[in-house]
């Protein structure tokens, strides 16, 4: 073994870095489509690419951020696996925000936090890696769950580019992934005819529906092609992100095929949720306030109502920690785990 194991892989990177600027744009090509990213020092980024798609579109036009289009199916409903993307996709720029729930102002940063673009279509997620040391070395990889509660956050909360860099400068580079999920009512919403229909969860719906391609199991496809290791994926996060995981280390071995090694949890851990049937008084006003208790089918009803509206009406409803709505299911699976408490 070379006595100088970190200045090897240092100087390998510096090698790449050169090429990588005389080569022009990084370009990755997946099974769906052919991602252009960017280079920004002796890292390459890929943001905004989507790791699943939906049903339906739905955009605050009442903020003049995009065009509203709403289609009568899809709201409330489980994700697909992207489909077939024509042409170089550009993977250089943030994708948009998935819907928030407006809070009471708090002196807290995720409290109001401004987004160029807040749409429903919002299953992206975000690649930050080293230049690549060269082919056969497989990456280890993060991925980072933000916090907000359940209610706020975005992919680009949380500036990983320096910890990136840090690991290539301690000769442990690693590859960190961001993706975006749904939150709020959205995400979460509960109720015996949310449960009966199989659409609880839908924030973090890997464990519940493994057949599906979402962020977890996008990880486990596609990372090879970025230079991570699918074998060596560690998940973690913060707050809501750190109960998120919590939830997913308890269902992961309901995987025929585990979707990570390890975890890390920061300000957060396991803390359990009211069933569905305990919520169910949240999600009948929600449907008294949106005008479809007559209803025979009141979360058909929920899917047809207009954004903005619907929006409205889940901006009144309670906030942080007294709607939350993540259903525990599986069972215990052995898996390290490393718990982080932070006074700020």
């Amino acid at each position: 073994m070379s006595p100088f194991p970190s200045l090897r892989v240092t100087l390998s990177y510096i090698l790449f870095f050169i090429a990588s600027v005389v080569a022009g744009p990084p370009t990755i090509s997946l099974s769906y489509g052919t991602f252009q990213g960017l280079s920004d020092g002796n890292l390459t980024k890929f943001l905004g690419v989507p790791f699943a798609q939906s049903c339906v579109l739905f955009s605050l036009s009442s903020l003049g951020l995009t065009e509203l289009n709403i289609s009568s199916s899809g709201r409330f409903e489980v994700l697909k696996a992207p489909g077939l993307l024509h042409g170089l996709q550009n993977a250089t720029a943030f994708g948009p925000a998935c819907p928030q729930q407006a809070l009471t102002p708090l002196p807290i940063p995720f409290a109001s936090a401004p987004y160029p673009s807040i749409s429903e279509n919002c299953h992206t997620l975000d690649i930050f890696k080293p230049s690549s040391p060269g082919s056969g070395y497989r990456l280890p990889v993060f991925i980072w769950l933000y916090d907000g509660a359940f209610e706020v956050g975005n992919s680009r909360d949380t500036d990983v580019s320096l910890v990136v860099e840090r690991s290539v400068q301690t000769g442990e580079p690693i590859i960190i992934v961001i993706p975006n999920y749904r939150l709020s009512a959205f995400g979460f919403l509960a109720g015996r005819e949310v449960h009966a229909a199989g659409v609880t969860n839908l924030g973090f719906p890997p464990m519940k529906i493994p057949s599906e391609i979402f962020a977890l199991e996008w990880v486990q496809k596609y990372i090879s092609a970025f230079g991570g290791d699918p074998n060596r994926v560690v998940i973690g996060g913060q707050s809501a992100g750190a109960r998120s995981t919590a939830l997913l280390l308890l269902s992961n071995n309901r995987n025929s095929n585990a979707l990570f090694c390890k975890v890390f949890m920061e300000s957060g851990s396991t803390i359990g949720s009211p069933s569905p049937a305990v919520l169910q008084s949240h999600y009948d006003a929600l449907v008294a306030a949106n005008n479809c208790s007559a209803d025979t089918e009141t979360l058909s009803c929920l899917r047809r109502v207009p954004f903005d509206s619907f929006m409205a009406t889940v901006n009144r409803t309670a906030g942080i920690f007294r709607t939350k709505a993540l259903r525990l299911c599986g069972s215990h699976t052995s898996t390290a785990t490393l718990l982080r408490a932070t006074r700020n």
